[in-house]
């Protein structure tokens, strides 16, 4: 895997739920040898479960407001990361450059993760995780 794969935004997943992440091992491998060898040699059972959920914008319009209280309000949710503001015009979502953000889910449960997950999902088909103006 790429250590700075997402822009890093997966490293509180990874802390949460690991303990550690790729980035700090690798540094630590060159800058603190006795930390990178007091890492275990196998992950551990995590203490968390987590997903990094990329955004998907399945409609095209001008941005008048994100639902971020419905994010926010999520069991699971740690953190979001947005790549759009009101005004910013909205396309529908093609690949990794065109979508408008991430979520950051983590908890002790993993079927509290999923159902955050699907939350999100459902939000973005019904249309109701961003309020678009149409265009001419």
């Amino acid at each position: 895997a790429r250590c700075h794969g997402g822009e890093a935004t997966w490293l509180p997943v990874a802390d949460a739920c690991v303990g550690y992440n790729q980035v700090d091992a690798a540094l630590d491998a060159l800058l603190d040898p006795d930390a990178f060898d007091a890492l275990p040699a196998l992950p551990p059972r995590f203490a968390n479960y987590g997903r990094e959920v990329f955004l998907v914008s399945r409609h095209r319009g001008r941005l008048t407001t994100i639902n971020v209280d419905a994010i926010r309000s999520l069991t699971s949710f740690a953190k979001m990361e947005l790549a759009v503001q009101p005004g910013s015009l909205l396309h529908p979502t093609v690949d990794c450059f065109t979508r408008p953000g991430s979520v950051q889910l983590i908890h002790p449960d993993p079927a509290v993760v999923q159902a955050d997950y699907d939350k999100i999902r459902q939000l973005e088909v019904s249309g109701d995780l961003f309020t678009l103006d149409d265009l001419p």
